[in-house]
């Protein structure tokens, strides 16, 4: 089968599912209570589109102003969140129960993990791989890098440390 045919019996199945949970709707709860808690999600995904725009916009902004470094601050699960306000905003009942569930946060944490953060595959070895564009170097308090063993701190030799020390001034 074609991609396109399984795009197109995938969204045929979910229209369908979304007519017959709207009946189901309706045949418990009424057409006026269905209508409101239709309003009620669209206007809480409407909400949470919202306020992730202006979290990512916040991010950027700070990103901009050189006060953080970007890929390191972007909000993990915006995009959970703005996907879920984008379910919540379609009509439909399936539609909203698939947002509810991207809000909770054992959803919600399952996919940023999955997908991690900034666009990065999810590293569980607890690595942080950053380009060489997302960090500097910074110098000790008495001049030497922070990575550069102290004096006696090398296997061997204490002084073959300090002396390696000295040829490096």
């Amino acid at each position: 089968m074609q991609t396109r045919t399984k795009i197109k019996v995938a969204i045929l199945a979910w229209l369908v599912a979304e007519v017959a949970a709207l009946a189901i709707a309706v045949q418990f709860l009424g057409w006026l209570p269905t209508l409101a808690l239709g309003f009620a999600t669209s206007t809480l995904g409407l909400m949470i589109l919202r306020k992730a725009g202006r979290d990512s916009l916040a991010t950027l902004k700070r990103a901009m102003d050189g006060r953080t470094a970007g890929a390191q601050t972007a909000p993990a699960g915006g995009l959970v969140h703005i996907v879920s306000g984008i379910f919540l905003l379609l009509p439909g009942l399936v539609s909203d129960v698939v947002g509810l569930l991207l809000l909770t946060p054992f959803v919600s944490r399952r996919l940023t993990g999955v997908f991690g953060v900034a666009g990065r595959p999810a590293q569980r070895d607890g690595v942080l791989d950053l380009d060489p564009d997302e960090w500097r170097s910074a110098q000790d308090r008495d001049g030497r890098p922070p990575c550069e063993p102290h004096a006696g701190m090398l296997p061997g030799d204490p002084k073959a440390a300090q002396r390696r020390s000295l040829d490096d001034e």
